[in-house]
């Protein structure tokens, strides 16, 4: 252990030089150690035992004392008041008050502003080199941001920087292969966390060292929950407990207990959610029981939504365990709520206890017990509150959108205060009290209604909506029924609703992703029947079972999942398609009905028809889009057609809302890792890049009865979550377009031109939906096989 230097002389003051640089030390003021609260736990305890030789202390600034007392808030205000951070300690400071604030955006910039401070020669924080700061920030909040590659880089540079840093190198480490086995974890790189994980438990924690045990073990216990090996990760866990250091260092390391203040949700919570979480998954039921029952009683614990409805899920599971499934349906009904009352996605405490849940599981199993229970509307509101959940999450990075009723200042006011208040729910910061927490709830459910008034439909993409069946049922037309999935892992439903009720079946799930697939790869075979096998065991696993409550000729489909790519029309029976006994459109969830605009604003002009953009690249010409695009103005009084480099995005946003009717014969991009980023290619201009994305659909404003993306397509190989397709139609819908017909794969040009053909005539007698089912009934009698006819399907209004 290294000496501590004492000062020599009466007013002569040096500030101590320890391994861990998260403690300072005045020797000249008696013997009261406070502690850092840095990258990890490994750090701490090392400077726990660091102090064991030293004697009397006292904070140089006020920053280090707010610091210390996990007063993050109050250190922005101080560092922002006096023109921000100068130098790489003040820096450093500064970014773990950002990084526990959960304020990303911040945090980089301020990681960013610390590595300069560094290249420019300012290296050390506290006697210590600083060089390794940074990358062990950027992997914590790396992790918490689901980039696991971008974390793996940094812990790997983590590791590589401490690997020769003296005294402070083995605590250091144990924290950088704890970050790094973490990351790999959660990836699903399985074999390396586990490598990671021997390397980490191979590392000596024997005297001088011995309270490095206890981080060593934690670090362990959140991989090996990661990676699912719950019986290891109980060892580690409880090694730790036996250690029992870990528990009172956490509140000391802040100076919270002399404060008669507590971390708790932050920093004992996460611990203890591994433990009685890897005690359930090892069938210590009883124990796990015990220990969630115990922390569910603590009013500190809904301080840490992140973690709180994970337990309430787990505490549900038990229930249903033990067969009461009514107190299941309590504890999956307040998860929902938990994670209801949360729109962001960040999972803030993976990198604490190795579990990012899925959200989904919650509805499914509410749902699942719900159905059971012959609870069968309130689980389809839940079905409805699962898919609002799954929209919220894909459009939470987004801060602002067009409001259709207020003031849009107004309006995006209250989403930065509601974005605010959502971010306060995440701060780990001593000064929140359960009482400040509670104002800060109750503060945000006043936002959340403040919106709902002012703007409905925009409430909705920011926030779940619980909507009715009843309300539900009575915007359906007495003549249609609405079929509504849901699809979770291996679990299928189908919730049948009519004016009249809601009647409910339980699915075959297993596989479904799968035999979607390979119904559409069979579709590229257009010159065989190999399609029929395929159309007809999906006919049979989605429609036979719920055959006789369909007793309406005109149906509405809420997919789910995979069956968003499924094209609906070509599912048979052996005598017949599904569209030729009954029309069909589809809905992204059963609740949009409320927000589909009536058909109450004619615009002064009638169809707008945009083709073959010019991209730039002939590779992505479209002729047969553009010959489309002429016959199907030539064939409607009061068009206008545009074609190549004024077929432009610039033209939708201009003039997009002046028209009835849209028409883009244009490529589509669509992808479901960045579904936001799908969009429509268009001719780009000095105005804009061409690319109408999901995400600028959100700032659009249409008066548009029908929007028809001709060339549009998800790619037959392309079976996801669906968050393309909604992201897509939703977005159409919000910005004001009643209906919109789009395909699910590329058309020849002859084919899809006849078919538009025909659409459009129709529509001069029909509604849309009948006008479309017409119209591929009709070039089903020239091109037989469903690929030519099938892809093209109607979504939102009945026309």
């Amino acid at each position: 252990m290294p000496a501590i230097r004492n000062a020599a002389g009466a007013g002569h003051v040096h500030r101590a030089a320890i391994a861990a640089p998260h403690v300072t030390i005045r020797p000249d003021r008696g013997c009261r150690p406070r502690f850092r609260n840095g990258l990890g736990p490994a750090v701490a305890v090392l400077a726990v035992a660091m102090l064991a030789s030293a004697c009397a202390y006292d904070v140089v600034s006020r920053e280090e004392q707010l610091f210390m007392n996990s007063r993050y808030q109050e250190i922005v205000q101080r560092v922002e008041t006096r023109g921000g951070a100068k130098t790489t300690a003040e820096y450093y400071t500064l970014c773990i008050s950002f990084s526990k604030l959960k304020r990303y955006d911040r945090l980089f910039d301020c990681i960013k502003r610390m590595e300069a401070s560094i290249a420019a020669g300012d290296r050390t924080v506290y006697f210590n080199d600083a060089s390794y700061l940074p990358r062990g920030l950027l992997s914590q909040a790396y992790i918490e941001l689901a980039r696991y590659d971008d974390a793996i880089k940094e812990a790997l540079a983590f590791k590589k920087l401490v690997a020769d840093m003296g005294m402070q190198s083995r605590a250091l480490t144990i924290e950088a292969l704890g970050l790094l086995g973490l990351a790999q974890a959660l990836k699903k790189d399985t074999a390396a966390a586990r490598a990671t994980a021997a390397e980490l438990a191979d590392i000596g924690t024997y005297y001088p060292f011995v309270l490095l045990e206890t981080p060593k073990l934690t670090n362990l216990a959140r991989i090996y929950v990661a990676v699912g090996e719950y019986e290891k990760a109980l060892t580690a866990i409880g090694k730790g407990e036996e250690e029992g250091l870990w528990r009172g260092v956490a509140d000391l390391v802040t100076g919270a207990s002399m404060r008669g203040e507590s971390m708790f949700a932050w920093q004992q919570l996460p611990r203890k959610f591994m433990l009685h979480k890897s005690q359930m998954e090892t069938g210590r039921t009883a124990q796990a029981k015990a220990g969630y029952d115990q922390l569910l009683a603590n009013p500190l614990t809904a301080q840490n939504g992140d973690v709180y409805w994970l337990i309430l899920f787990d505490r549900g599971r038990i229930a249903l365990k033990e067969g009461d499934r009514n107190a299941a349906i309590g504890f999956f009904r307040k998860a929902a709520e938990v994670i209801e009352s949360q729109r962001s996605t960040i999972s803030t405490e993976a990198s604490k206890i190795g579990f990012v849940g899925d959200k989904q599981d919650v509805y499914s199993a509410l749902v699942g017990a719900l159905f059971d229970a012959g609870r069968q509307s309130e689980a389809l509101e839940f079905v409805e509150r699962s898919k609002a959940r799954a929209l919220v999450d894909l459009l939470a990075q987004r801060s602002r959108f067009q409001p259709k009723r207020r003031d849009a200042a107004e309006v995006n006011r209250m989403l930065v205060q509601l974005a605010s208040l959502e971010a306060g729910t995440q701060e780990e910061d001593a000064g929140i009290t359960p009482q400040v927490a509670a104002d800060r709830r109750r503060a945000l459910a006043d936002t959340r209604q403040r919106i709902e008034k002012a703007e409905p439909e925009m409430a909705s993409l920011v926030t779940v909506p619980a909507m009715s069946s009843g309300e539900m049922r009575g915007l359906l037309a007495a003549d249609e029924a609405l079929i509504d999935y849901f699809v979770h892992r291996n679990a299928l439903y189908a919730f049948v609703m009519t004016r009249d009720g809601v009647r409910g079946a339980r699915l075959d799930g297993a596989g479904l992703a799968d035999a979607v697939a390979l119904f559409r790869a069979s579709l590229t075979e257009a010159r065989t029947d190999n399609y029929r096998e395929p159309a007809r065991r999906l006919y049979d696993r989605l429609i036979r079972p719920i055959e006789g409550l369909l007793d309406r000729r005109n149906l509405v489909i809420v997919p789910h999942g995979a069956l968003h790519y499924l094209p609906f029309a070509a599912l048979r029976s052996e005598r017949r398609y599904l569209i030729d006994g009954y029309t069909v459109r589809l809905l992204p969830s059963a609740s949009v009905l409320k927000y589909l605009r009536p058909a109450d604003r004619r615009p002064a002009k009638d169809l707008l028809v945009l083709g073959n953009p010019n991209l730039g690249d002939r590779r992505f010409d479209l002729p047969g889009a553009e010959t489309e695009a002429r016959e199907i103005g030539r064939k409607w009084p009061d068009s206008l057609v545009l074609l190549r480099d004024n077929a432009s995005e610039t033209a939708i946003k201009k003039a997009g809302q002046e028209f009835r009717i849209l028409h883009l014969a244009s490529h589509g991009r669509f992808d479901s890792d960045a579904p936001l980023e799908s969009g429509i290619l268009l001719a780009p201009d000095a105005a804009n890049d061409g690319r109408l994305t999901v995400s600028e659909l959100y700032d659009l404003h249409l008066n548009a009865d029908l929007v028809t993306l001709s060339a549009c397509e998800t790619g037959l190989g392309a079976v996801r979550n669906g968050d393309d397709v909604v992201g897509l139609t939703r977005g159409f819908l919000y910005a004001g377009a009643r209906s919109i017909v789009s395909s699910l794969w590329p058309v020849s040009d002859q084919a899809t031109t006849e078919l538009m053909a025909g659409f459009y005539a129709n529509l001069r007698s029909a509604d849309v939906r009948e006008a479309l089912r017409r119209a591929q009934i009709a070039a089903r009698e020239k091109h037989p096989h469903p690929f030519f006819w099938a892809a093209f399907q109607l979504t939102g209004s009945r026309g």
